[in-house]
């Protein structure tokens, strides 16, 4: 009899994938449940309109499901499933900004005190857009994962396939470097 669904680990999850239906319907509840909202935030922060960011999380999910759904399905022999799910919501991510000319826009950057007006903010906005966009791939990714899904140092590292002190590392350099980026704009305003 099976323990507690939400007690099993990913890879014990998907070692009970069978041509069961049921089971299968069960594994798949349950890592959505697990991994929804860090997709969801992970969508909303690469697209920034509302229904593709929608869109691209469905897709993932549905992608996701067809695959466990699939008579040829073997549970590989060690996955991370958030880290797949991420990668594959970036990956959708990605070629949606390609196919529609959309830019990443950060929208939940508490930089400001209330004296700023509505128009510097955009302006700042805009700046630190351009600046995260400057950034090493490998460095802006990292960024990405801490700041706007706020993944741990660990889960970074294993999303990323670092030691947990090289994931921390890209963090810091990537503020650092953002801060230099930056300066001249901030000592404007």
């Amino acid at each position: 009899m099976l323990r507690n669904i939400n007690t099993y680990k990913d890879d014990e999850l998907l070692e009970m994938i069978d041509s069961s239906n049921l089971k299968t319907n069960l594994v798949f509840k349950e890592l959505y449940s697990r991994y929804s909202n860090h997709v969801y935030k992970f969508c909303r922060f690469y697209l920034e309109e509302l229904s593709e960011a929608e869109d691209v999380f469905q897709e993932v999910f549905i992608h996701y499901y067809n695959q466990l759904m699939s008579k040829n399905y073997v549970p590989p022999e060690k996955v991370n499933v958030k880290s797949y799910l991420l990668k594959s919501a970036k990956s959708r991510c990605i070629n949606k900004m390609k196919s529609s000319k959309i830019q990443i826009d950060i929208k939940e950057l508490n930089l400001f005190s209330e004296d700023y007006n509505l128009l510097e903010k955009k302006e700042l906005n805009q700046q630190i857009k351009e600046s995260i966009e400057l950034l090493d791939d490998k460095y802006k990714e990292a960024f990405i994962l801490k700041e706007v899904d706020g993944m741990t140092f660990k889960e970074i590292a294993e999303h990323l396939g670092l030691t947990l002190s090289g994931a921390q590392s890209r963090v810091v350099r990537a503020k650092e470097r953002l801060i230099i980026i930056l300066s001249p704009y901030v000592r404007e305003i």
